[in-house]
């Protein structure tokens, strides 16, 4: 049966999107850790939320930009951005595994759903890129 092409490119397209819009989510949650507008944060102990604030402002914020950044320069079909994401995306996938066995959580589980699929399709469509390009003739200056 063969691959159609075009519908793993708009999956890819999907996952991409989706990842996207985690980073946007994420950005979000950053700011609201960065201007202290978390409410839990508020039953801690001043020190404890000083640090909280300021792990999770830099965790969310980084990752949201990460994720914003490589999603847009692999909707572009940036070639350094597919291996580049593989190994983001690959790191933050271990980083929620390890999270997943210290406390599990459905929603961190959920996350690392969406993060392999991303992952998933990101390697399929690199692979595919690179097949692509291998049959193009040299160019010529």
């Amino acid at each position: 049966m063969p691959i159609d092409r075009k519908k793993i490119h708009r999956a890819f397209l999907g996952a991409v999107l989706m990842n996207a819009a985690v980073g946007c989510a994420d950005l979000i949650v950053g700011v609201l850790f960065i201007t202290g507008s978390i409410g839990a944060l508020v039953s801690i102990s001043p020190h404890t939320a000083q640090n909280i604030q300021r792990i999770g402002s830099f965790y969310f914020f980084s990752h949201g930009i990460i994720k914003l950044l490589l999603s847009w320069n692999l909707i572009k079909g940036k070639l350094w951005a597919y291996p580049t994401a593989i190994v983001f995306f690959s790191v933050f996938a271990i980083y929620q595994i390890i999270d997943l066995t210290r406390h599990f959580s459905f929603f961190v589980f959920a996350l690392f759903i969406v993060n392999a699929i991303v992952l998933y399709m990101v390697i399929v469509e690199y692979r595919r890129v690179r097949a692509a390009l291998a049959h193009l003739p040299p160019q010529t200056s």
